[in-house]
């Protein structure tokens, strides 16, 4: 198979948004993939919300709700309902946990994996991609995420986050008796941005266009898939290879949550997860912090192994910081060995209708694929 071959296939569903038909199209396409390469893929379903655009307005809905509990007298429920809100919305934002989250309703999504290599390892190897899309929206225009990162090192979600703990603090604030010009003005501006959060939320949802994904990250999945392809005749003695392409990527990591829920131990031990996500664009870099809002630092031994394994290979790559949640994210939450190696997408149309298969630079396919295999060539050598 070649890398453009997949991402056609992949790009000819128009779109894998979590949870759709063709999302499991997506999924059939890849364990039919697996399967003509000799491995014996298992599909793992589960339940996920569909976007996570819903359930923050459904926090942010509650904000305001809070507001009018105050305003009507209430105070101790206005300051009780505030602070579950912003628990909750830190829990889920930060992918420890949902709570009002749950509200939202739920649809299929589903994982391919696939596991070869050692059958007593002393080291895993877990590759993930995730294989659905996102929609564009004004949320997520060029723009919009262009000026954000430029001016403020942030992502589009990081703002109406501090913006709506801030909110429910100061109504906290307001229900213990504080009050004044400076509050009135923070309670203003809070629930200035809280509210055109929402609408461009809701904007995203309701006309927001699913995109065929060809970077982001048909690119990934082309790679782990030729990652597999090319290691699995290998004769490991002391490493074992996972495979796991992931359902509901762009919902908060949903497939990876559910992947690491089901197998805990891939959090602890000499497992190392290396996440492929939208390389088929810019320079390759690993990533030194992830997170959409306060960050969780990468594994320094994953991150020297990957460092390692490029120069080793001779491949150009550098640190970034990723300001979103990628498929190492719950990993790196629970403390685990885990980095994303991603492309930089100078010209931000990664969540936009112009990540087409003709934007794809395939030097950046071959890098990220040797890369990747040196990676496993250097654990299996460390494990004997």
């Amino acid at each position: 198979m070649s890398f453009i071959d997949v991402i056609n296939e992949l790009c000819q569903l128009a779109h894998r948004v979590a949870g759709s038909p063709n999302e499991h199209r997506a999924a059939k396409i890849i364990s039919d993939r697996l399967e003509s390469i000799g491995l014996n893929p298992h599909v793992e379903r589960f339940r996920w919300p569909p976007s996570y655009s819903w359930s923050l307005v459904v926090h942010f809905g509650l904000l305001i709700a809070s507001e009018v509990v105050l305003l009507r007298g209430y105070k101790i429920s206005a300051a009780i309902l505030a602070l579950i809100t912003i628990i909750s919305l830190w829990g889920e934002v930060s992918g420890r946990f949902i709570l009002i989250g749950k509200l939202v309703p739920r649809i299929d999504s589903s994982n391919v994996i696939a596991r070869f290599g050692a059958m007593e390892p002393m080291k895993k190897l877990v590759i993930t991609a995730h294989m659905d899309t996102a929609r564009s929206g004004m949320i997520f225009h060029p723009y919009i995420t262009k000026f954000l990162w430029e001016s403020t090192r942030t992502g589009v979600l990081t703002v109406p986050f501090f913006a709506s703990v801030l909110l429910g603090v100061l109504i906290v604030a307001k229900s213990s008796g504080a009050g004044g010009f400076f509050i009135d003005i923070l309670l203003t501006l809070s629930n200035l941005v809280v509210g055109i959060s929402a609408l461009l939320l809701i904007e995203r949802e309701v006309s927001g266009k699913p995109i065929c994904g060809a970077n982001d990250n048909a690119s990934g999945v082309a790679v782990a898939l030729e990652v597999a392809q090319r290691l699995k005749d290998r004769r490991f003695k002391k490493l074992e290879v996972m495979v796991a392409f992931c359902g509901a990527g762009e919902v908060n990591a949903g497939g990876t949550q559910i992947l690491l829920r089901n197998r805990p131990e891939l959090t602890s031990g000499d497992t190392y997860i290396v996440n492929i996500d939208s390389v088929g664009r810019g320079s390759l870099k690993v990533s030194s912090i992830e997170g959409p809002v306060l960050g969780k630092p990468t594994s320094p031994e994953c991150l020297h192994i990957t460092l390692t394994a490029a120069s080793r290979a001779k491949i150009k790559i550098s640190t970034g910081r990723i300001r979103h949640t990628t498929d190492a994210y719950p990993a790196l939450v629970k403390n685990a060995k885990a980095a994303t190696i991603f492309g930089e997408d100078a010209d931000y149309i990664r969540r936009s209708p112009k990540d087409t298969p003709e934007n794809i630079e395939l030097e950046r396919l071959n890098e990220a694929t040797e890369l990747v295999l040196n990676i496993a060539s250097q654990l299996e050598s460390a494990a004997i």
